[in-house]
């Protein structure tokens, strides 16, 4: 019974946006302790009734910090924390609705044979993420990720390679289970000396896709046998990483309808 308003003061307590130090509870109750003797004086009021009322109010404030600005908590934040699994439905029937109503949009590896899951989501300052995998059960070592982004303000070309080459880092690194966190930081050193190695192979070669039956030329970065392709298109923004598959065989077309990936996501979760 307790579950649930301690779980929401406690998101409260980690999302706010201002957190009060120590002495201004102090300062509150030596201002309510002031005011309050004065009302006592004047209408007759308990005086701690003041000082508990003006304490309250500046937790209260602090507190409604939580709900400012493009980060602030919303029912749909309560619901993840308290009922994973309802928050999972709404999230995808929501998701479903913004691609259906082209508020987001999709990608997909047009006539792929092998695996299509939703592999990623999220909105963030207005822009919308949605990242679709696909793989071959027979061989997990060559995929293909697209990544798209409505809303997404155009970036200088020296970044955008950055991020790209950030992006495929990511995607490459196969991290495994370990059970101890030692372990795990010294597998993350060790990951970081790969990556500077693998960052040294680094090139950038002029490349095409077809995207929505039209070519589109683009500088593809390759490390090895994995490559990575960014394109915009006005507030559009696709991104495209790949292992063991040839970029100029690849047709990608926008998603109509994202229940399938879905289903294809929930089917390989761990209960």
């Amino acid at each position: 019974m307790l579950r649930l308003p301690v779980v929401v003061l406690g998101m409260l307590r980690r999302q706010r946006r201002l957190d009060p130090v120590p002495i201004t509870y102090v300062i509150a109750a030596g201002a309510g302790t002031v005011i309050g003797v004065i009302a006592h004086l004047l209408w007759g009021w308990w005086w701690w009734q003041v000082v508990a009322a003006i304490v309250v109010a500046v937790w209260l404030f602090f507190a409604s910090t939580a709900f400012w600005g493009p980060f602030r908590v919303t029912m749909r934040d309560v619901t993840r924390l308290v009922s994973p699994h309802r928050a999972h439905r709404q999230e995808m029937a929501y998701l479903e609705d913004e691609v259906d109503s082209g508020r987001a949009f999709a990608y997909e590896v047009l006539k792929w044979q092998g695996n299509a899951v939703l592999a990623g989501w999220g909105i963030n300052r207005g822009q919308r993420h949605i990242t679709l995998r696909f793989c071959n059960p027979e061989d997990d070592t060559g995929w293909v990720e697209v990544e798209a982004t409505t809303g997404a303000p155009v970036e200088p070309i020296g970044l955008q390679q950055e991020l790209l080459v950030d992006n495929l880092l990511a995607a490459l690194a196969d991290v495994p289970h370990f059970d101890d966190i030692d372990q795990l930081q010294a597998w993350h050193l060790a990951r970081q000396g790969d990556d500077q190695e693998r960052l040294r192979h680094l090139r950038w070669e002029p490349g095409s896709l077809t995207i929505d039956s039209a070519t589109a030329d683009t500088q593809i970065g390759w490390i090895d046998d994995a490559w990575i392709a960014g394109f915009a298109f006005d507030d559009l923004t696709v991104l495209v990483s790949a292992r063991r598959h040839d970029p100029e065989q690849l047709e990608l077309g926008r998603v109509t309808s994202l229940r399938p990936f879905i289903e294809a996501m929930e089917t390989d979760r761990p209960e």
